[in-house]
């Protein structure tokens, strides 16, 4: 299969910059069972939820060119939007392909951190970051081809590869096809500035969970508000 790559990856022959004018990433591994067409476009150091930098310039919403893809994973988005490919990765730490997928009309997914193997893709974390980490994820035109490569990447190859890092948890398709409702814990509001437009999207997507079958907890921050302060202001 014929697929993309965002511009994170560590390729042999590739030159991959993070879309900064002034870092050129070696490529020190090579990606096995994939076609790579292309990279694509990202903002800079991966740090946006746009998918602009003064390397490779903006890239547009296929859907509307007026409009962004969303970032930082946008350049894949948008190629897959496009039909470029049928699949594509990205990486997540904060809404990387999750936003992106949603603004292309496409399906996103973030998996547990550590779930799955970094090795050969060049991620956020700084030196000594072991808390709040990114993590790869696929883009596509629908959920079973997000679940066609998370049982492909959930394999003996990956865990033996990376043990250190991602624990020998194979795909659980009993659970995965399980009749218990999905648990979900909805927050509305954060002890930080929120817009109305946001807790609107917030309720609007827990009444879609909720018609679908699944339990929705309220999370009341309440307490917490010092925590999440202390969180972001480390962050």
């Amino acid at each position: 299969m014929a697929r993309i790559l965002k511009d994170a990856g560590k390729l042999p022959r590739i030159s991959w910059d993070l879309g900064c004018i002034l870092l050129k990433m070696p490529a020190i591994s090579l990606l096995t069972g994939a076609i790579v067409i292309c990279k694509t476009n990202i903002p800079q150091g991966l740090l946006d939820g746009d998918s602009y930098n003064h390397l490779w310039g903006a890239t547009v919403n296929p859907y509307d060119l007026a409009r962004a893809p969303g970032g930082s994973s946008g350049g894949e988005a948008a190629s897959v939007a496009a039909q470029c490919s049928a699949l594509g990765f990205g990486t997540d730490i904060g809404g990387s392909v999750r936003g992106p997928a949603a603004a292309c009309g496409l399906y996103g997914y973030k998996c547990t951190e550590r779930r799955l193997s970094t090795q050969g893709v060049s991620m956020q974390e700084g030196p000594g970051q072991e808390a709040i980490l990114s993590m790869l994820g696929p883009i596509a035109t629908s959920v079973e081809d997000c679940v066609l490569v998370m049982q492909t990447w959930l394999c003996d190859e990956m865990f033996s590869a990376d043990p250190t890092f991602t624990a020998p948890l194979p795909w659980d398709d009993a659970t995965f096809r399980s009749d218990r409702p999905l648990r979900v814990a909805v927050m509305e509001r954060h002890a930080g500035l929120v817009s109305a437009t946001s807790v609107r999207a917030v309720r609007e997507a827990a009444a879609a969970l909720q018609a679908g079958g699944a339990e929705i907890i309220k999370w009341d921050f309440g307490a917490k508000d010092q925590l999440f302060k202390d969180m972001v202001t480390c962050w």
